[in-house]
């Protein structure tokens, strides 16, 4: 199924980008999220006054964290993860375990009956 959603860009954004061009934005939705997760109402101003719910960021870092143990690499590792990996490491989040270990479990990744320490 394929929606298509038009934003307005700043205009920064639109003198770098032809104005015939078509740029695709790839937006995935985790339908089966794991239990065991935090979120937080984040007020954002612009371009309207809006509320979302987002997951917190110790619970993003402890996803980033999945996907780098988890994805498949075919011998690389993509640079958006190196990215993510860096900016949570610059900006000192902490990672919760709790909600590491219950994504490594959700895919099968951790099978162990102990529960995740930071030893």
């Amino acid at each position: 199924m394929e929606h298509l959603l038009k934003i307005q860009a700043p205009l920064a954004v639109q003198k770098r980008c032809h104005a015939q061009s078509l740029l695709k934005i790839k937006l995935e939705v985790d339908t089966d999220p794991p239990e065991n997760f935090l979120t937080e109402t984040i007020s954002l101003l612009k371009p309207i006054p809006f509320w979302v719910n987002a997951y917190s960021l110790p619970d993003l870092f402890a996803g980033k964290i999945c996907a780098v143990l988890t994805r498949n690499w075919k011998k690389r590792i993509k640079g958006r993860d190196w990215y993510d990996l860096l900016w949570f490491i610059q900006n000192n989040v902490s990672i919760r375990l709790a909600h590491l270990e219950a994504r490594l479990r959700h895919i099968s990744f951790y099978p162990d009956l102990e529960p995740l320490t930071r030893r």
